[in-house]
Order: C-alpha cells, then structure tokens, then sequence
C-alpha cells in the first residue's frame, strides 16, 4: 500500500493561558480555620505574588494579612527586574532565576494539588496556594504544610 495524496489537512490551536496570580480573593472559611495560609490583602493592585512570597520569608507577627509598611520595605531585597504583574508559570521562572529561592504551587480542590514543582523542602523553598473564584485568581502563602488542609 503507498500513500498518494492528502485529502484535506487542518490544525487547531487554542491559546495558551497561563494560570497568574493577581487580586485579593477571601479564603473559604474551612481554610482560613486552618491557619495555616497568609492571605495578603492586596485589593489595589495585581501583586500578590509579591506579597506572598514575602510573606514566606519575612513572616509578620499580628496580622500577617495586611499589606504594610514593613512588608513593603521588605520586598525591596527581592530581585524584581523585570517582572511583570500579575504573575505567570514563566514570571515564577524568571524570580528564581534572580532570586535564591524555589516556588512549589499548589490549587485547592478539596485538597491541596500540586500544580508547579521548584524544590523540596528546605529554608529556601516557599509554597504557595493559587486560589480561585472563577474570575480572579490569587496567591497565598502556605506557612503551614504540616496542617492538615486536606481536609473539608
């Protein structure tokens, strides 16, 4: 048997959306019980990348929740050149390229999921939680991985 001829030929190609982090979304009142997440209210701007990963290595004591001063002052020893807001799969890439840190991020569904892998665990991992609300997604820091989330 010997192929002749192609018929018809179509490709179909859908965009490729990466999951970014932006604005401010409440946690589920079964996870925020937990306490074992820092969900910075960032209302004003598409930041919370930032403020979570700030979160995980300079934690506040007393509402880590807030975004303040000291967070603010505290962020400016992160490499941040470059970066653009709200943040994707490769501006995660590019802040552990500048930065001596890995980013783990996990979304919830009844459990936490593994979603992006950058290191095991050690001072220089950071784990965060990518939430949703169908529209908005945001990051958390996950301060607590011995906690059990994974539960309803």
């Amino acid at each position: 048997m010997q192929f002749d001829e192609v018929k018809s030929f179509s490709i179909n190609i859908d965009p490729y959306t990466p999951t970014s982090g932006s604005s401010y979304i409440p946690l589920p009142k079964f996870l925020a019980d937990k306490k074992a997440i820092i969900n910075v209210i960032n209302k004003d701007d598409n930041e919370c990348f930032k403020w979570a990963v700030n979160s995980a290595v300079y934690p506040q004591k007393g509402h880590p929740e807030r975004l303040n001063t000291l967070m603010r002052q505290n962020s400016k020893k992160f490499n941040w050149d470059g970066m653009e807001f709200p943040v994707d799969e490769r501006g995660i890439e590019k802040f552990e390229k500048q930065n001596p840190y890995k980013i783990n991020v996990f979304e919830y569904n009844r459990k936490p999921n593994p979603v992006r892998f950058g290191g095991d665990h050690g001072p220089n991992v950071i784990n965060l939680l990518l939430i949703s609300n169908g529209e908005t997604n945001h990051y958390c820091c996950l301060v607590n991985m011995t906690t059990n989330v994974s539960t309803v």
